[in-house]
């Protein structure tokens, strides 16, 4: 006997391909849909006046090219999967709409909009807190070097201390470099708490250094 899928992610596929469909047919297209028992993946064939225009499958799992080879290739593949990248739904009917020379959907347009608001937001927030992390760093490394500074950007972490000695960590390679010193971390935040170490160990070996000198200089008073 064969087993059909019956998880939830079937009606789900299924469920979008019949939005994307309704959207083509208002904008002139006639569009048909079909899912597989087996899969659960769902298909939109969008034609016009006979011709195809699109192809489009929803599923959270590859093609077989076995499949594609019987049925034919698709121009449009969103992947369904919870939290996935890449094309959305919303994405095929705004190129169907453009497409046709008409205005992209109402309700379109208003998740574009809230999910421009949302990332808008989000980046805020992480300018914000950046920001508020940069100032703890700068608090911390101060505390033992006020002419310490601190730089962090998209791309690495910067430190100093008041002699001008520089310690950075590359945030695309996980790399700490300090003069000859080169080491791996596994995030921004472990190496720049190393970094940290190695500006307040600078300082330290500055204060004997300053101390000893004292001392001399207190001796052959």
């Amino acid at each position: 006997m064969t087993k059909h899928n019956t998880h939830e992610a079937p009606r789900r596929n299924e469920t979008l391909a019949e939005r994307i469909a309704r959207h083509a047919r208002a904008l002139g297209y006639e569009a048909d849909v079909s899912c597989s028992r087996l899969s659960g993946s769902a298909y939109v064939d969008i034609t016009e006046a006979g011709a195809p225009i699109a192809r489009v499958r929803l599923a959270n799992h590859e093609e077989r090219p076995s499949y594609a080879g019987l049925h034919g290739k698709v121009s449009h593949y969103i992947d369904t999967t919870p939290g996935a990248n890449g094309p959305t739904w919303h994405d095929v009917v705004v190129e169907l709409a453009r497409r046709a020379g008409k205005p992209v959907p109402a309700s379109i347009r208003a998740v574009q909009t809230a999910a421009k608001t949302r990332a808008a937001k989000r980046q805020a927030d992480l300018d914000a807190h950046r920001k508020a992390y940069v100032n703890s760093l700068l608090a911390r490394l101060r505390a033992v070097d006020p002419m310490a500074w601190v730089r962090v950007s998209k791309r690495r972490s910067e430190l100093s201390d008041s002699a001008g000695r520089l310690a950075e960590y590359n945030h695309q390679t996980r790399t700490a470099r300090c003069g000859f010193f080169v080491a791996s971390c596994t995030s921004r935040d472990e190496a720049i708490a190393a970094l940290i170490a190695v500006v307040e160990s600078w300082v330290a070996e500055a204060g004997k250094e300053v101390r000893l000198r004292d001392r001399k200089e207190n001796a052959n008073a």
